[in-house]
């Protein structure tokens, strides 16, 4: 319950690693350790609270902090989600590739996310689901997102409740991974230089 000493620490160690290390080596092992703890009954549910708040509070705040100059990347979840960690941590990889991040938020509707891209001229826009519940409903509006971008934005989806839905949504031309955000920042980095 010390939210003090858990803030600190967690300031501490994005220092140390970065925000990206930070994601990869801290939030994903706490978030699994935080998680079995409550299904186990060992913490309580406002213990839990309060570890996502102090987290993601910083995991926001590092991706608005460090925007710096490269392509603009729209990032939302779909409409249900809310678990924002996982998503959060992609995010912080995508940025340490050099994109500057403008995350939207949880449970965002997709007319609202493609509105967002053409006001901010994305270069990329980053959906994710991680309940293939919240997905199911979705396909057909899904399906039309890409065609609905800017020129030349790419839509990049993920998240445990897209896989199921892979192969269809990248039939319409959705990317999947992260892998979509190293190969899009070089081809827009030539586009720049050149």
């Amino acid at each position: 319950y010390d939210r003090d000493r858990l803030e600190h620490l967690v300031q501490e160690q994005i220092a140390v690693r970065g925000l990206s290390g930070f994601a990869r080596e801290v939030v994903m092992p706490l978030a699994i350790e935080v998680g079995d703890l409550w299904a186990l009954g060992k913490i309580p549910i406002a213990v839990e609270h309060l570890a996502s708040e102090v987290v993601l509070h910083a995991l926001k705040g590092g991706l608005r902090a460090s925007r710096g100059s490269g392509p603009i990347c729209v990032a939302a979840l779909l409409p249900g989600e809310r678990h924002e960690w996982g998503f959060l941590c992609c995010l912080a990889d995508v940025q340490e590739l050099g994109w500057q991040i403008h995350y939207l938020g949880a449970d965002l509707p997709p007319d609202e996310i493609v509105e967002a891209a053409w006001k901010r001229q994305a270069s990329a826009v980053a959906l994710s689901a991680s309940d293939q519940a919240n997905v199911e409903p979705l396909l057909s509006t899904l399906a039309q997102i890409p065609g609905r971008l800017p020129p030349r934005t790419i839509a990049v989806i993920g998240g445990g409740g897209v896989a199921p839905y892979e192969r269809l949504l990248a039939s319409h031309g959705f990317q999947v991974g992260l892998e979509a955000f190293a190969l899009a920042g070089s081809e827009e980095s030539r586009r720049a230089a050149g």
